[in-house]
């Protein structure tokens, strides 16, 4: 049986000129898996703390790799552990894409 992944590529060019050459990629979230990942972020959806801590778990899980750039301006990797330094704006962003 083949091991489909989907890869998604989002950028952080939202976040200004400084930040474009920086991304993440994230495996698409599996089609058997969609139903469930709706029903949790519906029963949540009104709860900011718990809404917050779900998306990060979420992208944790999906994460594949990612680049950062720094204040030299150049790219770092981003480890999953990472992802936990951005913003609630950002994160929602990046899992909205």
């Amino acid at each position: 049986m083949a091991n489909i992944v989907i890869k998604k590529k989002v950028s952080f060019d939202f976040l200004g000129s400084e930040y474009k050459e920086g991304y993440l990629i994230l495996k698409s979230i599996p089609l058997r898996d969609f139903d469930e990942f709706l029903v949790k972020a519906e029963e949540i959806k009104e709860d900011g703390r718990e809404s917050i801590k779900f998306m990060l778990a979420k992208l944790e899980e999906l994460f594949l790799e990612g680049k950062w750039p720094n204040d030299k301006g150049e790219l770092e990797d981003i480890n999953k552990e990472d992802l936990g330094d951005l913003d609630g704006e950002t994160l929602n962003k990046i899992f909205g894409r």
